[in-house]
């Protein structure tokens, strides 16, 4: 791969740590995941969440289940399901659930019990906005230094459709950590050790997130997050792709 890069022109990359990397072997640029956001919006205008649950969600591929296994997320989910304060209900009459899209096997390491977990297959990506909006909570666990090259597609997804998101504080989400939208959980994302201490914060997180719903519902649809998460619509990013596309082309 080195190789071939050296031969190119130019790369791109939605990571800024990514770019970073590369630099030695080709110039690179920075081109973060844009979205489009008519597809999301039709979608929460058209399907709402569940009225009698709470319903947390979250979508992904297998490459996640070491996000899964090493940022505490599962244990204390585990803790939040399972203790007094949530035992099978928000304590206001509303069943707590979990959906999980994407690969089964990270559906089969949620410890919690099958009546509350829900399984929900891959879809394809003009049928994704209608699973994410039945979701009243979403989550992005991130840990380590692969994780921290990812892009900021599930702060902008969930900023789009005004989900309140629990995230960890990774590098790939500085901009949204920056602009104080989501809610993060303590501690460093890009440090593969205190799992115990992430756990904790994950646990603490969950349960004021979910006591605090209805709040962080609408702090996620105020104009300060609408305006956010416009500015990295497609139909605004495509100047700077073709801008970037042309330097790249430029360079021969």
């Amino acid at each position: 791969f080195k190789e071939v890069l050296a031969d190119t022109s130019g790369g791109i990359c939605p990571s800024r740590i990514l770019c970073a990397d590369w630099q030695t072997y080709a110039p690179m640029w920075y081109i973060p995941n844009y979205i489009d956001s008519p597809r999301y919006l039709a979608a929460r205008a058209t399907v709402m969440p569940d009225p009698d649950s709470i319903t947390i969600g979250y979508g992904s591929s297998l490459s996640h289940l070491p996000s899964f296994k090493k940022s505490g997320m599962l244990e204390a989910l585990r803790r939040v399901f399972l203790g007094s304060r949530f035992r099978g209900n928000d304590g206001g009459g509303k069943k707590l659930r979990f959906v999980l899209a994407g690969d089964k096997r990270l559906y089969d390491l949620l410890p919690i019990p099958a009546v509350q977990k829900i399984y929900q297959p891959y879809v394809r990506w003009t049928d994704w906005p209608s699973v994410l909006a039945r979701f009243d909570l979403t989550l992005a666990p991130m840990v380590g230094r692969y994780d921290a090259s990812r892009s900021h597609i599930k702060l902008i997804e969930a900023a789009t459709m005004g989900i309140p998101i629990v995230a960890s504080p990774s590098p790939a989400y500085q901009d949204w950590i920056d602009a104080g939208v989501g809610i993060y959980v303590s501690g460093d994302g890009g440090d593969e050790g205190g799992e115990k201490e992430r756990t904790e914060s994950w646990e603490e997180t969950l349960v004021a997130a979910i006591s605090q719903l209805e709040y962080h519902k609408e702090a996620m649809r105020g104009d300060r997050v609408r305006e956010l998460a416009a500015s990295w619509d497609i139909g605004v990013g495509v100047s700077e792709i073709e801008r970037v596309y042309t330097e790249i082309i430029k360079r021969g």
